[in-house]
């Protein structure tokens, strides 16, 4: 099974992964073939989905995941297009976990984790992070694809606990 976990930037999606891949699960992060090609071709992430398809992230995991094989269970996050879940879901068995957090929340992990590329000002970080995720069609996600929502506008413990309870509804169906 394939585990794809989306949400809003800074919404908990890294933690909830690390957490599933304690748990023994193979994970996989899109931004990190998305920085990879960013690199490689000098070009943004519109013109990557231009140039390779708007589901290309998604195939570079799977073919990953088909070298894995086995009875290995897999986690994602990070997706953000239809393309991507449509793609995954026409080749295996996928359930996808949403998190919902307010906005605020996000700027404020945002602010939080102190990255290099942290976005100081609200309207900057809603702008380049929250619209253009919701651009890429997150929204069409959120409305049309999440088999479990989880609530992260607490701590990490309670995000962890909600996976849990994902993890032991999902082993017995």
């Amino acid at each position: 099974m394939i585990i794809i976990i989306v949400g809003k930037s800074c919404s908990g999606k890294t933690s909830a992964r690390e957490h599933l891949e304690s748990k023994g699960m193979i994970g996989f992060e899109a931004s990190k073939y998305m920085k990879e090609y960013i690199n490689k071709y000098s070009l943004s992430p519109e013109e990557l989905f231009i140039k390779f398809g708007r589901n290309f992230v998604s195939k570079l995991i799977f073919q990953e995941i088909k070298e894995a094989g086995g009875d290995n269970s897999f986690v994602i996050s990070g997706l953000r297009t239809v393309e991507e879940i449509e793609f995954l879901k026409n080749k295996s068995k996928v359930k996808i976990i949403g998190i919902n957090v307010s906005d605020e929340t996000c700027f404020q992990r945002n602010l939080e984790k102190n990255r290099e590329d942290m976005l100081k000002k609200f309207s900057d970080f809603y702008s380049k992070r929250i619209d253009f995720n919701s651009k890429l069609g997150l929204n069409k996600i959120f409305q049309n694809y999440i088999d479990f929502w989880i609530d992260n506008e607490g701590d990490i413990e309670n995000l962890k606990s909600k996976l849990d309870e994902f993890i032991e509804k999902n082993e017995t169906a």
